[in-house]
């Protein structure tokens, strides 16, 4: 444990009432002599010049900047140093490389990255009363956090990752792909004009769908494979990012494809006729920031503080499609937004789907991942 650490600790004692002021102050001199430090002045002075962010870089990354990093630097002179990442596996591969402390604070995009980041060891417990606008966001997303790393929560969730069903509005029938739902994606009609997402977990996902199975709790695994390989008899290509998905439904390549919410918010914005349905069952996951051990907390919190504020969360919904997890009960979103964000369905009512079991996933994964490549290439 780091000083700034066991200095918080010993301020939160004190604060809570189990330790006199004498007991602190007696506490809070011999951490300094463990650190070196002459005094809690000189402890003061080594607070952080700067916290690292990996994020998913490009323009979502230029938001944050914007909305969140330049403000909090010149709140508290700390600075942010940058880095970024493709894919969380390649990043979590980084992170397990390098030294202690040297990441701090990072995007989290799903439940199962989060899983493995704390299973690893390598979060930072927080405390959420330290975080009062935390207050006005939905609580399951908490909560699951929670449900995932032994009752506390490393991570700060305030966005919605949601994946529905893309189509082009000019050649595909639009109440055809609300009825059908995810078996859409296994039209013969649209054969040569579907593209999809080459992602294990969300293929065997779409498939226990359109199995009539809960995709936490597959229990046929043949129909799942062989629903996967339907499609691929189907698709015309299978995507790796975003900017491709983005590609190949602007450019006439495909009709229709399963995509991200956020990818179809710029496609519109672009003046694209992209619509979007979210199928019962359809996946949906939960972003935030997360922190790792070693990371002094005060700091962070200012951070969260900017973060999690309304006008904030509004700005970075104009500007790049995120959707904020506020509770409904508490905040007022603009119908502006609940008409274009993705999560919100025809009445402007934000629907959370279902959440993928990172337990279950990451039982299963292994196995999973090399049969599924298996089928991609072999059938």
């Amino acid at each position: 444990m780091d000083f700034h650490q066991q200095g918080e600790r010993l301020l939160a004692r004190y604060r809570d009432g189990d330790i006199d002021r004498r007991g602190f102050l007696g506490a809070l001199g011999a951490a300094c002599a463990a650190a070196g430090l002459a005094s809690p002045l000189a402890a003061y002075a080594q607070q952080p010049q700067s916290l690292r962010f990996d994020g998913w870089g490009g323009v979502g990354q230029q938001a944050l900047t914007r909305h969140i990093f330049t403000p909090f630097t010149e709140r508290t002179g700390v600075q942010i140093r940058q880095g970024s990442f493709s894919g969380w596996e390649e990043f979590l591969t980084r992170v397990r490389a390098g030294s202690p402390g040297e990441y701090n604070i990072c995007s989290l995009s799903n439940l199962v990255s989060y899983y493995t980041f704390t299973q690893g060891n390598l979060g930072q417990a927080l405390d959420i009363s330290k975080i009062p606008r935390f207050a006005s966001y939905d609580q399951r997303g908490l909560e699951a956090f929670k449900r995932l790393s032994g009752g506390e929560a490393c991570a700060v969730p305030f966005q919605l990752t949601t994946i529905g069903i893309a189509y082009n509005r000019d050649k595909v029938d639009g109440a055809s792909v609300r009825q059908q739902g995810v078996q859409s994606l296994l039209n013969d009609r649209y054969r040569g004009r579907i593209v999809g997402e080459n992602n294990w977990l969300r293929r065997i996902w779409y498939a226990a769908l359109q199995s009539g199975q809960d995709p936490n709790a597959i229990r046929d695994m043949d129909a799942v494979w062989d629903r996967i390989r339907q499609s691929r008899r189907l698709v015309t290509k299978y995507w790796g990012s975003g900017a491709e998905q983005m590609s190949l439904l602007s450019n006439g390549t495909a009709d229709i494809s399963d995509a991200w919410g956020l990818r179809v918010f710029h496609l519109r914005k672009q003046g694209h006729p992209i619509d979007i349905v979210y199928p019962q069952g359809i996946y949906t996951d939960i972003a935030g920031m997360f922190v790792f051990r070693g990371t002094p907390l005060t700091p962070v919190y200012e951070m969260f503080d900017i973060v999690l504020r309304e006008e904030v969360q509004f700005a970075l919904a104009e500007q790049e499609g995120s959707t904020p997890l506020f509770d409904p009960a508490k905040v007022d979103v603009p119908q502006a937004l609940r008409t274009t964000l993705p999560g919100y369905d025809e009445e402007g009512r934000l629907r959370l789907g279902v959440f993928p079991d990172p337990v279950y996933w990451n039982g299963h994964g292994d196995a999973w991942q090399r049969r599924y490549t298996q089928v991609m290439a072999r059938g």
